[in-house]
């Protein structure tokens, strides 16, 4: 991949975890860039730099583990510390089945009722609350969304409240990047609250 290149796949993906009508996927990634306007940036040198560094896909897994941290951050900043998200989101994602089953442990132990995760009580469910206080991961947030849709069910509720709005639309951007087979992830669930 060429400088240019990357640059492109950057401002794609930042515009489809920042703005709620681009769909990196249903857009291919297709922004309107030109060799010119990237020629003429003074932080072009840190796209050239992951160019050489990474190939595709792991450019895109790159900025993705990124850009669910912080959908705002700069290219510069993102060369210089997003190692270490890269690296965690890398651990995550080749570890999805055991830390999802564990995450699963963790919410029965919560509620015993797996219905209960979603009833909001007071201002969070269960399972809002678990993810805010750093018990299970996005990741695991993000496949509930995936298989049972919940976030609309949620927004429904509790739209209005400051957290769930930020944290709805990472939930939703993110979801087309996890690919999972839900009858596996199903059955965890249904293991863990049998």
């Amino acid at each position: 991949m060429t400088g240019f290149e990357v640059y492109k796949m950057y401002l794609a993906l930042k515009l489809h975890f920042t703005s709620k009508s681009y769909d990196y996927f249903q857009y291919r990634g297709a922004v309107k860039a030109s060799q010119t306007s990237f020629d003429n940036r003074k932080d072009k040198y840190f796209f050239v730099k992951l160019s050489r560094k990474f190939k595709e896909h792991e450019l895109r897994d790159f900025f993705v583990s990124n850009l669910i941290v912080d959908g705002g951050q700069w290219v510069g900043q993102i060369t210089r510390e997003g190692g270490q998200h890269y690296a965690a989101y890398v651990k995550r994602t080749e570890s999805l089945s055991y830390m999802f089953r564990e995450d699963v442990a963790t919410l029965h132990e919560m509620e015993e009722d797996f219905d209960d995760l979603f009833r909001i009580k007071s201002v969070h469910p269960p399972l809002l609350k678990a993810y805010l206080g750093g018990r299970i991961t996005l990741e695991t947030l993000t496949i509930f969304h995936k298989l049972l849709g919940f976030t609309g069910h949620f927004d429904k509720i509790i739209r209005e409240e400051v957290v769930w709005k930020p944290l709805q639309n990472k939930v939703v951007k993110y979801a087309p990047f996890i690919n999972i087979d839900g009858g596996k992830y199903r059955s965890i669930i249904k293991r863990e609250f049998a």
